[in-house]
């Protein structure tokens, strides 16, 4: 739960015109606002975000719920007041939910006596988990896609691969790790972790789409489990073996079935050469391997 809570919050934080897209429809993305407000004590945020709105500079608070629980009406009623009267600004309050289990609480926020109402509070509420899947990839916005496991289809196999393609093909480069790592983080939730990198390792089948799959966490650790994994099979056969184990394991994941010369290259190769070779299959194209063992 408290990995989800942070990923969102990094997700928000890095790409808040992204979420305002989803979020609040027709606002204009204006700055980030501190989170801390302390007016008769403190209130921390899930984010406030400074945005035009049908012509009006106002305030956004947006905030994240894993599920439906009570009491989020009456705070976004209370953060919402305390930040309009710290800045003067008008508030808009937008919760999303993340998952089902419960009956989101509905707006307006009301404080009632003698069964009148005397005050209320409206909040826009988005339950994500109600969404298909395509409805968010058809908004075309790539800083959003790691939020597709939570909406309907979207850990589906199809999806799954979708999500990475799409983040990999037109998301800008240096965004691509940042992305692939929320969207896993999110995805780990409901699905194996294994299922994710099994995801990535058919991606980088894909001369095309290695950028992805080089820059991702999992991959990073899958090659040095691989490489862990060959050295302890080599480890009494001596260290040539065990790195060659190793790089036969990276190959065949990432290629496929090895050939006869590259076999017999992986059982001559020195050191030095295996090393090399290692270094250039986490990333690199299959015939900057065979060029690396000598081919």
């Amino acid at each position: 739960m408290a990995a989800t809570d942070q990923a969102m919050k990094r997700l928000i934080q890095a790409y808040p015109a992204a979420m305002l897209a989803l979020a609040l429809p027709g606002a204009t993305f204006v700055r980030l606002e501190p989170t801390e407000i302390a007016v008769e004590g403190q209130l921390l945020f899930d984010s406030l975000i400074r945005v035009v709105y049908n012509s009006d500079e106002c305030l956004v608070d947006l905030e994240i719920e894993t599920y439906p629980k009570k009491g989020i009406a009456r705070r976004l009623g209370e953060y919402g007041s305390r930040a309009h009267y710290a800045t003067g600004l008008t508030v808009l309050s937008v919760v999303i939910w993340l998952t089902s289990g419960g009956i989101p609480e509905q707006s307006p926020y009301e404080m009632k006596a003698g069964g009148e109402s005397f005050a209320t509070w409206r909040f826009f509420s988005i339950k994500l988990y109600e969404l298909a899947a395509d409805e968010l990839f058809n908004m075309g916005v790539t800083e959003l896609l790691p939020l597709t496991p939570f909406t309907q289809g979207g850990v589906s196999e199809p999806n799954l691969e979708k999500t990475a393609h799409t983040i990999a093909e037109q998301s800008a480069a240096e965004d691509v790790p940042t992305l692939e790592t929320l969207w896993a983080v999110f995805a780990a939730r409901k699905i194996d972790e294994s299922v994710l990198l099994s995801i990535l390792e058919g991606l980088a089948m894909s001369s095309d789409l290695t950028e992805l799959f080089e820059q991702s966490s999992l991959y990073r650790r899958w090659v040095s489990e691989a490489q862990a994994k060959g050295l302890e099979q080599g480890r009494e056969q001596g260290r040539e073996e065990g790195l060659a184990d190793a790089l036969r394991i990276i190959i065949e994941r990432r290629f496929g079935p090895l050939t006869n010369d590259v076999t017999l290259a992986l059982a001559a190769g020195d050191i030095a050469t295996l090393e090399n070779a290692t270094a250039v299959a986490a990333t690199g194209a299959l015939e900057d391997v065979r060029v690396a063992l000598g081919l």
